[in-house]
C-alpha cells in the first residue's frame, strides 16, 4: 500500500510540476537570469522518477536495456560530432548533449509513467487526476498575468493571443491541445454537472483565444473526437456530446473575429509590405549587374539571408532557394533554417546523415537555425538511425491499438481511447508543423502520459503474450507488468 501511495503521489506531483517549472523559466528569463535552474530541476526529476520507477518494477532490465540503447546511439551521435570537428569546447559537448536528453525524456519518462501508474492507488484515475490540476494551474496563470497586465501574448509583437507565462507559445499550444482531452474526459466523469460545463467551456475558450492555427484546429479535431468515440461507447449522457458540438460551432461561427484571423490578416498585410521591399532590392541588383545570371540577386540575399550567404556562399544559398525573390519563400524563417541544416548537412561526412549533427552547428554568427519542425529537426539532429528509433518506438504503441482494434473493435472506441487518441493526433500535429513538442520536455511530457494511457486501455491483448498464453490472466494482470509488487486493480 505504500508503494501505491507513492505513485499516486509522484504522478499529481509530476503533472503540477510542469506548469510551474515552466512558468518559473519564463520569469527567469524576463529577468535577464539564467534558466539552469530550472533545467536542473527537470533533469533531477526525470533521473528520480526514473529511479523511483526501477525500483517499483519487477522489469528493471527493461529500463536498463533502454538506457544502455540511449547511451549507445548518443555515443555513435558524439563519435560523428567529433568527426565533424563540431566539439571545440566541453560547453558543447554538454549543450549537444543537453539537447539529446531532451528527446530521451519521451520513452524513459513513458516507461516510468506506465510503471507508476499500474502500481499507483486507482491505477489510471490518478493520471487523469495529475493532468487536471495541472490544466487549472495553467488556467489559473492564465487569468493572472491577464489580470495584472503581463501577459506577454502569443505574439508579443502584435499584442495577439492569451499565452499566460510561458515562454515559447509553440510548445505551449502543442500543451493546451494535448492537456485538454484528458481532462475533458475525466470531467465528463463527475456526476456534478456543473464541473463538465465549466471545464468544456474554459477548455475550448482557452484553445481560442490563444491564437495559434494549431491550437484554433485542435478545438474541432478535440470535439471530432469526443463525439465520436463518446456516441460510439453510449456510455456518456446526451447533452454532454452536445454541449461540446455547440461550443466547437461556436468557435467555428466567431472565426471572423477569432485572434487567429487577426494574426493571419496583420501576416498578409506585413508580407505585402516585405515583397515591396524585395523588389526595390532586386531592381537595385538589376542596374548594377545586369537581368543575366544570378548577380542581380546578391542584395536581396545579402539582406534577408546574411549568415546563409556567409557560411555556404551565395552561388549555394540561391541554388537551394531556386533562384527565387518571392517573400513567401526566403522570408520563410522556417524554409530558412531547415535549408540552413540542408546545406550542413550536404557538406558533413556520412557518419552525419546517419546519426545527425551536433547541436552548437545549428548557430552560426549568434543566429540559432534550430529547424522549426521537430521531424526534420529529429532528421538533422540525429540522423536516419534517429528517426527510424523514435518512429520504431511510437508505432509500437499503434500496434497495440491495431491488435485491440482487430480483436474486439468496440474497446477502442471507448472515451479513454478517445481522449488518447486527440492527445496525440495533436501532438503530432505540433511535431510535424512546429518544434514544440519533441525537444520540449514540458511539452514532450504529455505525450509520454498519452503513450502511457493507451499501454493501459490496450492491457488485454498483451496479456496471453506476456503471461505465456496464461488464459487466467486477466486485464488488471496485464496492467501491473511493469509493477514490482503485481497488484491488480481488482485489489483495490
Amino acid at each position: 500500500m505504500r508503494k501505491q501511495a507513492i505513485s499516486r503521489r509522484l504522478i499529481i506531483l509530476l503533472c503540477a510540476l510542469q506548469p510551474i517549472l515552466s512558468s518559473l523559466s519564463y520569469w527567469l528569463i524576463e529577468l535577464d537570469c539564467s534558466t539552469v535552474p530550472t533545467l536542473a530541476l527537470r533533469m533531477l526529476l526525470l533521473t528520480g522518477t526514473t529511479l523511483v520507477a526501477m525500483c517499483f518494477s519487477r522489469h528493471r532490465s527493461r529500463y536498463i536495456c533502454l538506457i544502455a540503447v540511449g547511451a549507445g546511439f548518443y555515443c555513435l551521435h558524439a563519435w560523428s560530432g567529433f568527426q565533424a570537428g563540431s566539439f571545440a569546447s566541453t560547453s558543447a559537448l554538454a549543450e549537444d548533449l543537453t539537447n539529446y536528453i531532451r528527446v530521451f525524456q519521451i520513452p524513459l519518462l513513458t516507461f516510468a509513467l506506465i510503471t507508476l501508474t499500474a502500481s499507483a492507488e486507482g491505477h489510471m484515475r490518478s493520471l487523469w487526476q495529475g493532468l487536471t490540476v495541472a490544466f487549472w494551474l495553467i488556467v489559473l496563470i492564465e487569468i493572472l498575468s491577464t489580470v495584472t497586465g503581463t501577459d506577454p501574448h502569443t505574439y508579443a509583437a502584435k499584442g495577439i493571443g492569451v499565452c499566460g507565462w510561458f515562454y515559447a507559445p509553440s510548445s505551449q499550444s502543442a500543451v493546451l491541445t494535448m492537456l485538454f482531452p484528458p481532462v475533458l474526459y475525466a470531467a465528463m466523469k463527475q456526476e456534478k454537472p456543473w464541473i463538465f460545463v465549466l471545464t468544456a467551456v474554459v477548455g475550448f475558450a482557452e484553445l481560442f483565444l490563444f491564437a495559434t492555427r494549431l491550437s484554433y484546429l485542435a478545438i474541432f479535431l478535440i470535439a471530432a473526437c469526443a463525439i465520436l468515440f463518446w456516441t460510439v461507447s453510449r456510455g456518456t449522457a446526451w447533452w454532454k456530446t452536445l454541449l461540446v458540438l455547440l461550443l466547437a460551432l461556436v468557435c467555428g461561427l466567431c472565426w471572423p473575429v477569432s485572434p487567429m484571423k487577426q494574426n493571419r490578416d496583420r501576416m498578409s498585410e506585413n508580407a505585402t509590405l516585405k515583397q515591396e521591399q524585395y523588389d526595390a532590392l532586386v531592381e537595385q541588383g538589376i542596374e548594377e549587374f545586369g537581368s543575366e545570371g544570378d548577380e542581380y540577386l546578391t542584395y536581396v540575399y545579402e539582406y534577408q539571408l546574411p549568415n546563409l550567404v556567409d557560411r555556404f556562399g551565395f552561388e549555394k544559398t540561391v541554388e537551394i532557394y531556386d533562384h527565387t525573390a518571392l517573400v513567401s519563400t526566403i522570408g520563410n524563417d522556417r524554409l530558412k533554417k531547415r535549408n540552413y541544416c540542408q546545406l550542413l548537412l550536404n557538406q558533413s561526412p556520412i557518419t552525419a546523415k546517419l546519426f545527425g549533427i551536433a547541436y552548437p552547428e545549428m548557430t552560426w554568427n549568434g543566429e540559432v537555425f534550430d529547424v522549426e519542425n521537430d521531424l526534420y529537426g529529429i532528421l538533422y539532429l540525429y540522423g536516419y538511425a534517429g528517426v527510424l528509433c523514435l518512429l520504431g518506438f511510437l508505432l509500437f504503441f499503434a500496434y497495440q491499438v491495431l491488435k485491440l482494434l482487430r480483436r474486439s473493435p468496440r474497446r477502442c472506441f471507448t472515451p479513454e481511447m478517445g481522449a488518447a487518441a486527440a492527445m496525440i493526433a495533436c501532438g503530432m500535429a505540433h511535431a510535424i508543423f512546429t518544434a514544440g513538442l519533441l525537444r520540449r520536455p514540458n511539452a514532450s511530457f504529455y505525450l509520454s502520459a498519452a503513450l502511457a494511457i493507451v499501454w493501459n486501455l490496450t492491457a488485454e491483448v498483451r496479456g496471453p503474450t506476456l503471461y505465456g498464453g496464461n488464459k487466467e490472466k486477466t486485464e488488471a494482470s496485464a496492467r501491473t507488468e511493469f509493477a514490482q509488487d503485481g497488484e491488480g486493480a481488482e485489489k483495490q
